[in-house]
């Protein structure tokens, strides 16, 4: 009876050796996780590192959102996407896989003619010039984040841009019905290149008619433009690229204010 007890007592005691034993294992794996520099390490490494086949590489903060996104724009646009590629080629992780489509001048009015047309402006997607609509699609993108009027709204009274930025976002949705759709903010020009209707006070009033007219349709409006301003409600001098030329193109800092403010809404 004695041997039996002892021998139960043993078996009890090694139970309880093997869940301390686990225990610390567990603690310990969660440890090596978050020290990972980033979730873009590659899975060899990551796995290696853990010693776990049965572990993945969790999303950065905000990246899973932006997957399968395309953003839509003219030059401004263009700055955004300079700056995230600078970053992927650094093998930094940045909009996940989001891609781009945008041109210099490029505007609702403009990205809506015939491609034939003197004045019409579309994209290039794998070095083709292609309608936006066609562009999202061929993409295959789940959300398009679109920044254009910075080329409208000094040419035709508001309401007429309007009627151009529905007729451009609904020939993407027709062509992509599942599509979700971020209008972003026409951003802001530097003091010194004001000048006739090209003022900030035209582009907050601008970016007033986006703003209802995604409440309207049901898509979602993105102030960018509040976040590049300064105390005098112009584009910041520090964040201009061209100051000396146009005033509204933007430096790697904006472009970072810029994601940053993206990723913290989603």
């Amino acid at each position: 009876m004695k041997n039996r007890f002892r021998i139960f007592a043993l078996l009890i005691c090694l139970s309880l050796l093997l869940c301390c034993f686990t225990s610390c294992s567990s603690s310990e794996n969660e440890l090596k996780v978050s020290l990972l520099p980033s979730a873009s390490d590659s899975l060899a490494e990551f796995i290696k590192f853990n010693n776990d086949p049965g572990l993945t590489i969790p999303e950065s903060v905000g990246s899973a959102f932006f997957k399968d996104s395309v953003f839509i724009g003219d030059s401004v646009t263009l700055s955004l996407k300079n700056y995230v590629t600078k970053q992927r080629n650094n093998n930094f992780e940045c909009l996940s896989n989001a891609e781009f489509l945008c041109s210099g001048s490029m505007s609702y009015y403009n990205a809506t003619l015939d491609p034939e047309q003197k004045d019409a402006v579309h994209p290039k997607y794998q070095g083709k010039t292609v309608l936006v609509e066609d562009g999202v699609n061929l993409i295959g993108a789940k959300k398009a984040f679109i920044m254009l009027g910075m080329n409208d709204f000094c040419l035709f009274p508001f309401d007429e841009d309007i009627e151009n930025a529905e007729t451009l976002i609904n020939r993407i949705i027709e062509k992509n019905p599942d599509i979700q759709i971020y209008v972003q903010s026409v951003t802001p020009i530097i003091a010194s290149k004001e000048h006739n209707k090209f003022t900030n006070e035209n582009v907050d009033e601008f970016n007033n008619y986006l703003s209802e007219m995604c409440e309207k349709n049901g898509w979602t409006y993105i102030d960018i433009n509040q976040n590049l301003k300064n105390e005098n409600n112009c584009l910041n001098d520090d964040y201009c690229s061209d100051p000396e030329s146009q005033g509204i193109h933007l430096k790697q800092e904006a472009c970072e204010i810029w994601i940053n403010y993206l990723i913290s809404l989603f």
